[in-house]
Protein backbone atom coordinates (compact mmCIF):
# COMPACT_ATOMS: atom_id res chain seq x y z
CA UNK A 1 0.00 0.00 0.00
CA UNK A 2 1.31 3.67 -0.96
CA UNK A 3 -0.37 6.31 1.33
CA UNK A 4 0.15 10.16 1.13
CA UNK A 5 -1.94 13.48 2.60
CA UNK A 6 -2.72 15.50 0.48
CA UNK A 7 -4.63 18.83 -0.37
CA UNK A 8 -7.63 19.01 -2.92
CA UNK A 9 -6.77 21.32 -5.85
CA UNK A 10 -9.55 20.90 -8.23
CA UNK A 11 -12.33 18.97 -8.32
CA UNK A 12 -12.37 17.79 -11.96
CA UNK A 13 -16.16 15.80 -12.51
CA UNK A 14 -18.58 14.84 -10.81
CA UNK A 15 -22.19 12.54 -10.92
CA UNK A 16 -23.71 10.75 -8.13
CA UNK A 17 -21.50 8.41 -6.19
CA UNK A 18 -18.20 9.54 -7.41
CA UNK A 19 -15.50 11.95 -8.06
CA UNK A 20 -12.38 12.86 -9.88
CA UNK A 21 -9.95 15.27 -7.88
CA UNK A 22 -7.04 16.39 -8.37
CA UNK A 23 -4.18 16.42 -5.22
CA UNK A 24 -1.63 18.38 -3.92
CA UNK A 25 0.81 15.77 -2.31
CA UNK A 26 2.02 17.14 0.94
CA UNK A 27 3.05 14.28 3.02
CA UNK A 28 4.83 10.90 2.28
CA UNK A 29 6.84 8.30 4.48
CA UNK A 30 10.65 9.23 4.72
CA UNK A 31 11.41 6.04 2.47
CA UNK A 32 9.20 6.41 -0.78
CA UNK A 33 8.77 3.59 -3.31
CA UNK A 34 8.24 5.41 -6.18
CA UNK A 35 9.14 8.57 -8.08
CA UNK A 36 5.16 9.29 -9.08
CA UNK A 37 4.06 10.29 -5.43
CA UNK A 38 6.56 12.67 -4.11
CA UNK A 39 5.68 15.72 -2.58
CA UNK A 40 4.68 18.88 -4.02
CA UNK A 41 3.53 16.31 -7.31
CA UNK A 42 -0.15 16.56 -7.83
CA UNK A 43 -2.02 13.87 -9.09
CA UNK A 44 -5.43 12.41 -10.34
CA UNK A 45 -7.55 10.76 -7.38
CA UNK A 46 -11.03 8.96 -7.47
CA UNK A 47 -13.40 9.46 -4.49
CA UNK A 48 -16.93 7.66 -3.81
CA UNK A 49 -19.07 10.28 -1.37
CA UNK A 50 -20.93 7.44 -0.01
CA UNK A 51 -17.85 5.48 1.63
CA UNK A 52 -15.85 8.57 2.48
CA UNK A 53 -17.86 11.78 2.40
CA UNK A 54 -17.68 14.63 -0.80
CA UNK A 55 -14.38 16.35 -0.89
CA UNK A 56 -14.54 20.00 -1.94
CA UNK A 57 -11.66 22.50 -2.99
CA UNK A 58 -9.26 22.70 -0.33
CA UNK A 59 -10.29 19.68 1.79
CA UNK A 60 -7.52 17.80 3.61
CA UNK A 61 -7.58 14.17 2.25
CA UNK A 62 -5.65 10.61 2.46
CA UNK A 63 -5.09 8.92 -0.92
CA UNK A 64 -3.86 5.80 -1.65
CA UNK A 65 -1.88 5.83 -4.59
CA UNK A 66 -0.39 1.93 -5.36
CA UNK A 67 -2.29 1.56 -8.83
CA UNK A 68 -1.18 5.04 -9.95
CA UNK A 69 2.66 3.88 -8.94
CA UNK A 70 2.29 1.09 -10.88
CA UNK A 71 0.49 3.31 -13.74
CA UNK A 72 -2.22 0.60 -14.15
CA UNK A 73 -4.25 0.93 -17.46
CA UNK A 74 -8.41 1.28 -16.30
CA UNK A 75 -7.31 1.92 -12.47
CA UNK A 76 -4.75 3.95 -12.88
CA UNK A 77 -5.61 6.43 -10.37
CA UNK A 78 -5.02 7.06 -6.60
CA UNK A 79 -8.03 6.31 -4.47
CA UNK A 80 -8.91 8.73 -1.57
CA UNK A 81 -9.32 6.43 1.63
CA UNK A 82 -10.32 8.96 4.19
CA UNK A 83 -10.87 12.91 4.89
CA UNK A 84 -8.57 13.82 7.26
CA UNK A 85 -10.43 17.32 8.37
CA UNK A 86 -14.16 15.84 8.99
CA UNK A 87 -15.81 12.46 9.27
CA UNK A 88 -18.74 11.35 7.10
CA UNK A 89 -22.20 11.40 8.18
CA UNK A 90 -23.25 8.26 9.30
CA UNK A 91 -24.91 5.81 6.82
CA UNK A 92 -26.47 2.17 8.38
CA UNK A 93 -28.94 0.78 6.05
CA UNK A 94 -31.46 -1.17 6.53
CA UNK A 95 -29.77 -4.54 5.49
CA UNK A 96 -26.82 -6.42 6.99
CA UNK A 97 -25.14 -7.92 4.22
CA UNK A 98 -21.27 -6.00 4.01
CA UNK A 99 -19.27 -6.47 0.89
CA UNK A 100 -15.50 -5.95 0.22
CA UNK A 101 -15.98 -7.45 3.22
CA UNK A 102 -13.39 -7.51 6.23
CA UNK A 103 -11.93 -4.60 4.16
CA UNK A 104 -10.53 -0.89 5.75
CA UNK A 105 -13.33 0.04 2.47
CA UNK A 106 -15.93 -2.41 3.29
CA UNK A 107 -19.67 -1.47 2.76
CA UNK A 108 -22.87 -2.74 4.30
CA UNK A 109 -25.98 -2.38 1.77
CA UNK A 110 -29.79 -3.80 2.00
CA UNK A 111 -29.72 -6.94 -0.18
CA UNK A 112 -33.21 -7.71 -1.85
CA UNK A 113 -32.56 -11.26 -0.90
CA UNK A 114 -31.94 -10.67 2.62
CA UNK A 115 -34.41 -11.76 5.39
CA UNK A 116 -35.95 -8.70 5.68
CA UNK A 117 -36.22 -7.39 2.50
CA UNK A 118 -39.89 -6.37 1.28
CA UNK A 119 -38.94 -9.04 -1.41
CA UNK A 120 -37.28 -11.59 0.14
CA UNK A 121 -40.60 -14.43 0.29
CA UNK A 122 -40.70 -13.66 -3.28
CA UNK A 123 -37.22 -14.61 -3.96
CA UNK A 124 -37.39 -17.46 -1.62
CA UNK A 125 -39.60 -18.91 -4.10
CA UNK A 126 -37.66 -18.15 -7.10
CA UNK A 127 -35.85 -21.20 -8.83
CA UNK A 128 -35.36 -20.94 -12.42
CA UNK A 129 -34.90 -18.05 -15.39
CA UNK A 130 -38.02 -19.97 -17.44
CA UNK A 131 -36.08 -19.45 -20.57
CA UNK A 132 -35.04 -16.02 -19.97
CA UNK A 133 -31.63 -15.31 -22.07
CA UNK A 134 -28.29 -13.92 -20.71
CA UNK A 135 -25.59 -12.64 -22.48
CA UNK A 136 -22.08 -13.30 -20.73
CA UNK A 137 -19.04 -11.39 -21.50
CA UNK A 138 -15.66 -10.86 -20.76
CA UNK A 139 -14.70 -7.27 -21.35
CA UNK A 140 -16.87 -4.15 -19.93
CA UNK A 141 -16.47 -2.21 -23.10
CA UNK A 142 -18.50 -4.42 -24.98
CA UNK A 143 -21.72 -3.72 -22.72
CA UNK A 144 -22.44 -0.48 -25.10
CA UNK A 145 -22.08 -2.61 -28.32
CA UNK A 146 -24.31 -5.70 -26.78
CA UNK A 147 -27.31 -3.48 -26.11
CA UNK A 148 -27.25 -1.54 -30.01
CA UNK A 149 -27.56 -5.12 -31.11
CA UNK A 150 -30.48 -5.69 -28.65
CA UNK A 151 -32.32 -2.44 -29.55
CA UNK A 152 -31.49 -3.08 -33.60
CA UNK A 153 -34.22 -5.42 -32.86
CA UNK A 154 -36.45 -4.64 -30.24
CA UNK A 155 -35.96 -0.88 -28.83
CA UNK A 156 -38.08 -1.60 -25.91
CA UNK A 157 -36.16 -4.38 -24.29
CA UNK A 158 -36.18 -4.23 -20.84
CA UNK A 159 -32.33 -4.78 -20.42
CA UNK A 160 -30.75 -5.82 -17.20
CA UNK A 161 -26.93 -5.85 -16.08
CA UNK A 162 -25.64 -7.91 -13.56
CA UNK A 163 -22.74 -6.46 -12.48
CA UNK A 164 -20.27 -9.01 -11.40
CA UNK A 165 -17.74 -8.66 -9.32
CA UNK A 166 -14.18 -9.46 -11.10
CA UNK A 167 -13.20 -6.39 -11.97
CA UNK A 168 -13.79 -2.56 -10.19
CA UNK A 169 -16.13 -3.77 -7.29
CA UNK A 170 -17.69 -0.01 -6.79
CA UNK A 171 -19.99 0.32 -9.72
CA UNK A 172 -19.69 4.31 -9.48
CA UNK A 173 -16.26 3.67 -10.98
CA UNK A 174 -18.04 2.82 -14.53
CA UNK A 175 -18.62 5.72 -16.57
CA UNK A 176 -20.15 3.16 -19.32
CA UNK A 177 -22.76 2.18 -16.72
CA UNK A 178 -24.09 5.53 -15.78
CA UNK A 179 -24.08 6.56 -19.04
CA UNK A 180 -26.23 3.53 -20.61
CA UNK A 181 -28.14 4.00 -17.15
CA UNK A 182 -28.90 7.94 -17.69
CA UNK A 183 -30.17 6.71 -21.01
CA UNK A 184 -32.45 4.16 -20.01
CA UNK A 185 -30.44 1.72 -22.24
CA UNK A 186 -30.49 -0.14 -19.11
CA UNK A 187 -33.59 -0.53 -16.43
CA UNK A 188 -31.75 -2.02 -13.41
CA UNK A 189 -27.83 -2.67 -11.94
CA UNK A 190 -27.97 -5.42 -9.77
CA UNK A 191 -23.99 -5.46 -8.64
CA UNK A 192 -23.95 -9.44 -6.79
CA UNK A 193 -20.60 -11.08 -5.20
CA UNK A 194 -18.59 -8.46 -3.46
CA UNK A 195 -19.56 -6.01 -6.20
CA UNK A 196 -21.61 -2.81 -4.67
CA UNK A 197 -23.57 0.26 -6.01
CA UNK A 198 -25.62 -0.83 -8.22
CA UNK A 199 -29.68 -0.02 -8.36
CA UNK A 200 -30.21 -3.21 -6.30
CA UNK A 201 -27.75 -5.53 -4.66
CA UNK A 202 -27.53 -9.46 -4.31
CA UNK A 203 -25.82 -11.36 -2.76
CA UNK A 204 -24.31 -13.63 -5.30
CA UNK A 205 -24.79 -14.27 -8.95
CA UNK A 206 -27.62 -16.59 -9.00
CA UNK A 207 -29.51 -14.36 -6.84
CA UNK A 208 -29.05 -11.29 -8.96
CA UNK A 209 -29.94 -13.34 -12.36
CA UNK A 210 -33.31 -14.46 -10.39
CA UNK A 211 -34.28 -11.28 -9.31
CA UNK A 212 -33.64 -9.32 -12.76
CA UNK A 213 -36.36 -12.06 -14.06
CA UNK A 214 -38.14 -12.20 -10.93
CA UNK A 215 -38.41 -8.83 -9.27
CA UNK A 216 -36.91 -6.85 -13.02
CA UNK A 217 -39.12 -8.37 -15.31
CA UNK A 218 -36.14 -8.03 -17.77
CA UNK A 219 -36.57 -9.05 -21.04
CA UNK A 220 -32.61 -10.07 -21.87
CA UNK A 221 -29.80 -9.87 -19.19
CA UNK A 222 -26.42 -9.07 -19.65
CA UNK A 223 -23.64 -10.12 -16.94
CA UNK A 224 -20.07 -9.71 -16.29
CA UNK A 225 -17.84 -7.66 -14.67
CA UNK A 226 -16.92 -4.15 -14.11
CA UNK A 227 -14.54 -2.20 -15.51
CA UNK A 228 -10.31 -3.28 -15.04
CA UNK A 229 -10.25 -7.05 -16.28
CA UNK A 230 -7.21 -9.15 -14.56
CA UNK A 231 -5.02 -10.89 -17.16
CA UNK A 232 -1.96 -12.40 -16.14
CA UNK A 233 -0.84 -14.24 -19.81
CA UNK A 234 -1.56 -17.83 -18.36
CA UNK A 235 -4.06 -20.37 -19.22
CA UNK A 236 -6.85 -19.45 -16.41
CA UNK A 237 -5.06 -16.59 -14.81
CA UNK A 238 -7.66 -13.99 -15.69
CA UNK A 239 -10.45 -12.45 -14.07
CA UNK A 240 -12.89 -13.35 -17.21
CA UNK A 241 -13.08 -17.05 -15.67
CA UNK A 242 -16.54 -15.83 -14.26
CA UNK A 243 -17.60 -16.12 -18.25
CA UNK A 244 -17.63 -19.77 -17.61
CA UNK A 245 -19.64 -19.50 -14.25
CA UNK A 246 -22.05 -17.24 -15.66
CA UNK A 247 -22.85 -19.80 -18.30
CA UNK A 248 -23.28 -22.47 -16.53
CA UNK A 249 -25.53 -20.86 -13.94
CA UNK A 250 -27.67 -19.52 -16.32
CA UNK A 251 -28.76 -22.95 -17.76
CA UNK A 252 -28.36 -24.51 -14.38
CA UNK A 253 -31.43 -22.10 -13.65
CA UNK A 254 -33.15 -22.92 -16.68
CA UNK A 255 -32.16 -20.15 -18.76
CA UNK A 256 -30.56 -19.53 -22.18
CA UNK A 257 -27.04 -18.97 -22.00
CA UNK A 258 -25.14 -16.90 -24.45
CA UNK A 259 -21.81 -16.19 -24.60
CA UNK A 260 -20.58 -12.86 -26.10
CA UNK A 261 -16.94 -13.78 -27.73
CA UNK A 262 -13.90 -11.53 -27.44
CA UNK A 263 -12.41 -11.32 -30.86
CA UNK A 264 -10.31 -8.76 -32.31
CA UNK A 265 -8.27 -8.32 -35.83
CA UNK A 266 -6.21 -5.32 -33.74
CA UNK A 267 -5.03 -7.06 -31.04
CA UNK A 268 -1.79 -8.92 -32.39
CA UNK A 269 -1.31 -10.52 -29.41
CA UNK A 270 -0.84 -14.41 -30.01
CA UNK A 271 -3.05 -14.69 -27.55
CA UNK A 272 -5.34 -12.32 -28.37
CA UNK A 273 -5.58 -12.31 -31.61
CA UNK A 274 -9.04 -13.53 -33.69
CA UNK A 275 -10.63 -15.34 -31.01
CA UNK A 276 -9.08 -14.70 -27.69
CA UNK A 277 -7.60 -17.31 -25.41
CA UNK A 278 -9.87 -15.62 -22.74
CA UNK A 279 -13.04 -16.97 -24.46
CA UNK A 280 -11.57 -20.25 -25.41
CA UNK A 281 -10.72 -21.34 -22.32
CA UNK A 282 -14.03 -19.79 -20.55
CA UNK A 283 -16.02 -20.97 -23.02
CA UNK A 284 -14.40 -23.76 -24.32
CA UNK A 285 -12.93 -25.45 -20.97
CA UNK A 286 -14.88 -23.97 -17.96
CA UNK A 287 -18.69 -23.54 -20.09
CA UNK A 288 -19.81 -26.84 -18.84
CA UNK A 289 -23.46 -26.18 -20.06
CA UNK A 290 -24.28 -26.48 -24.10
CA UNK A 291 -23.80 -22.32 -24.87
CA UNK A 292 -24.84 -20.33 -27.51
CA UNK A 293 -21.76 -18.42 -29.51
CA UNK A 294 -23.12 -15.68 -32.23
CA UNK A 295 -20.46 -14.72 -34.50
CA UNK A 296 -20.47 -11.64 -36.80
CA UNK A 297 -20.75 -12.09 -40.26
CA UNK A 298 -18.75 -9.58 -41.88
CA UNK A 299 -20.42 -7.81 -44.89
CA UNK A 300 -17.57 -6.08 -48.15
CA UNK A 301 -18.51 -2.83 -46.70
CA UNK A 302 -17.52 -3.01 -43.09
CA UNK A 303 -14.10 -4.61 -43.90
CA UNK A 304 -13.44 -1.89 -46.05
CA UNK A 305 -14.13 0.27 -44.05
CA UNK A 306 -12.77 -0.51 -40.76
CA UNK A 307 -9.76 -2.64 -43.18
CA UNK A 308 -10.85 -6.28 -41.68
CA UNK A 309 -8.25 -8.30 -42.39
CA UNK A 310 -6.88 -5.94 -44.92
CA UNK A 311 -10.12 -4.34 -45.98
CA UNK A 312 -9.32 -2.47 -48.99
CA UNK A 313 -5.46 -3.20 -49.06
CA UNK A 314 -3.09 -4.92 -51.60
CA UNK A 315 -4.16 -8.59 -50.63
CA UNK A 316 -6.91 -7.61 -48.41
CA UNK A 317 -9.34 -10.21 -49.38
CA UNK A 318 -7.00 -12.90 -48.95
CA UNK A 319 -6.03 -11.48 -45.41
CA UNK A 320 -10.10 -11.49 -44.67
CA UNK A 321 -9.81 -15.31 -45.12
CA UNK A 322 -6.98 -15.84 -43.42
CA UNK A 323 -8.94 -14.08 -40.45
CA UNK A 324 -12.01 -15.56 -40.57
CA UNK A 325 -9.80 -19.52 -41.09
CA UNK A 326 -8.06 -18.44 -37.80
CA UNK A 327 -11.26 -18.25 -35.83
CA UNK A 328 -12.84 -21.18 -37.47
CA UNK A 329 -9.53 -23.16 -36.36
CA UNK A 330 -9.21 -21.69 -33.17
CA UNK A 331 -13.39 -22.60 -32.31
CA UNK A 332 -12.30 -25.98 -33.70
CA UNK A 333 -8.86 -26.65 -31.88
CA UNK A 334 -10.83 -25.30 -28.14
CA UNK A 335 -13.67 -28.01 -29.07
CA UNK A 336 -16.45 -24.88 -28.70
CA UNK A 337 -17.47 -26.08 -32.54
CA UNK A 338 -18.84 -29.42 -31.32
CA UNK A 339 -19.69 -29.11 -28.12
CA UNK A 340 -21.53 -25.64 -28.39
CA UNK A 341 -24.32 -23.94 -31.14
CA UNK A 342 -22.42 -21.39 -33.22
CA UNK A 343 -24.55 -18.91 -35.08
CA UNK A 344 -23.59 -16.14 -37.61
CA UNK A 345 -25.06 -12.92 -37.36
CA UNK A 346 -24.80 -10.05 -39.87
CA UNK A 347 -23.82 -6.95 -38.77
CA UNK A 348 -24.49 -5.28 -42.13
CA UNK A 349 -26.51 -2.26 -39.80
CA UNK A 350 -24.33 -1.09 -37.52
CA UNK A 351 -23.46 2.39 -38.76
CA UNK A 352 -26.84 3.12 -38.09
CA UNK A 353 -27.65 1.50 -34.99
CA UNK A 354 -23.93 2.45 -33.15
CA UNK A 355 -24.71 6.50 -34.06
CA UNK A 356 -27.24 6.26 -31.22
CA UNK A 357 -24.94 4.63 -28.39
CA UNK A 358 -25.09 7.88 -25.36
CA UNK A 359 -21.28 6.64 -24.13
CA UNK A 360 -18.10 6.51 -26.43
CA UNK A 361 -16.95 3.36 -27.42
CA UNK A 362 -13.23 2.33 -26.49
CA UNK A 363 -11.17 -0.63 -25.12
CA UNK A 364 -7.41 -1.58 -24.49
CA UNK A 365 -7.08 2.02 -25.54
CA UNK A 366 -8.63 1.61 -28.98
CA UNK A 367 -11.70 3.07 -30.90
CA UNK A 368 -14.27 1.92 -32.51
CA UNK A 369 -12.36 2.81 -35.81
CA UNK A 370 -9.22 0.26 -34.26
CA UNK A 371 -10.19 -2.03 -33.10
CA UNK A 372 -13.85 -2.79 -35.00
CA UNK A 373 -13.95 -6.66 -34.28
CA UNK A 374 -14.57 -6.45 -30.65
CA UNK A 375 -17.66 -4.30 -30.58
CA UNK A 376 -18.91 -6.45 -33.94
CA UNK A 377 -18.58 -9.07 -31.67
CA UNK A 378 -20.61 -7.89 -29.13
CA UNK A 379 -23.47 -6.27 -31.37
CA UNK A 380 -23.79 -9.87 -32.95
CA UNK A 381 -23.86 -11.39 -29.53
CA UNK A 382 -27.12 -8.59 -28.84
CA UNK A 383 -28.96 -8.88 -32.22
CA UNK A 384 -28.95 -13.08 -31.92
CA UNK A 385 -30.66 -12.24 -28.02
CA UNK A 386 -33.19 -10.54 -29.36
CA UNK A 387 -34.51 -12.19 -32.21
CA UNK A 388 -34.18 -15.60 -31.06
CA UNK A 389 -35.42 -14.76 -26.94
Amino acid sequence: MIFRDGIVRRVRSERPGFQVIEVEITAAPDTIATDHLAVGDTVAANNYPDLTGVVRLGSRVRIEGSALAKTLGTGGAATVTALLDELPSDSLPAGHIVKARYTPSQVMVSSIDEQDAPDHELLAQATSLEGLGVIAFDLHSQLPAIIAGIRSVRSDARVVYVYTDGGALPVQFSNVAAGLLNADWITEIVSCGQAFGGTMEAASLASALLAAHTLCGADIVIAGQGPGNLGTGTPYGFSGTEVGAILNTTAALSGVPIACMRISDADRRERHWGVSHHSLRAVGNLALARVNIPLPLFDRDTCEEFNIGGGQQPGGHSELIAFEDRIKQQLRDSGIAERHILHRVSTAQWQKDFADIPVGLSTMGRSLSQDPVIFLSAYAAGIFAAEKL
